[in-house]
């Protein structure tokens, strides 16, 4: 249980970096100074600075305040933060601003998923998928919400549906092996070690993590 628990939380890390990844590129109705207050953000929030990330995008909101990426942005640090209720109210405000902006949603559904509000996030990530049915880390959303529920079949069909997206997402392979991990027929064993040597494929020092978590 505390493997499945840390895993979840690794794979909530990682949709807020890649969330704030792909909104960078999304930057167009910016002027250059915005946009690169944005691409600034995204970045130092991947990287796990929240706090300059967060001035990062305040400034780009004094430049424009009908910027919905900015607004995005906010909303993923104060997911960072775990400050829920100012997440929402920056993920909304750019729902506000930009009804069809597909990542405000998937914010949603993180937040509300951290919440333990799982119908609530499965609609929010179900949405941001009928705005952009690539969406990647929508499909993780549900996977990680499906497989915190039991529901191993649909988690890893979601899973799968990511990877099909971006065959490099690596914590959707997280995600797949969080499901297997605990399932001992021949054949989940057999996936779960396959799964593994993809994800150590694309990301080692994250795959040495998993195994460590598996040790403990």
């Amino acid at each position: 249980m505390k493997l499945r628990i840390l895993l979840s939380a690794l794979i909530s890390m990682f949709i807020f970096s890649n969330v704030a990844i792909c909104a960078s590129n999304d930057t167009t109705d910016t002027t250059d100074t915005t946009s690169d207050l944005l691409n600034s953000g995204y970045k130092k929030l991947a990287e796990n600075n929240p706090e300059t990330a967060l001035k990062d995008f305040n400034k780009a909101i004094s430049i424009d305040p009908n910027n919905a990426q900015a607004y995005v942005g906010l909303g993923n640090v104060y997911s960072r933060k775990d400050n829920a209720e100012t997440a929402i109210e920056n993920f909304n405000k750019a729902i506000s601003i930009d009804p069809n902006n597909a990542q405000a949603y998937v914010g949603l559904g993180n937040v509300y998923a951290r919440k333990g509000n799982a119908e609530t996030a499965l609609e929010n990530f179900n949405k941001a998928i009928s705005i952009n049915p690539n969406t990647a880390q929508a499909y993780i959303g549900l996977g990680n919400v499906y497989a915190q529920k039991g529901n191993a079949e649909t988690a890893i069909e979601n899973f799968n549906k990511a990877i099909s997206i971006n065959p490099n997402n690596a914590y959707a392979y997280v995600g797949l092996y969080n499901v297997y991990f605990p399932l001992n027929d021949a054949d989940s064993m057999s996936k779960k070690e396959e799964v593994l040597k993809k994800l150590e494929k694309l990301d080692k020092a994250l795959a040495d993590k998993i195994c460590g978590l598996q040790v403990k």
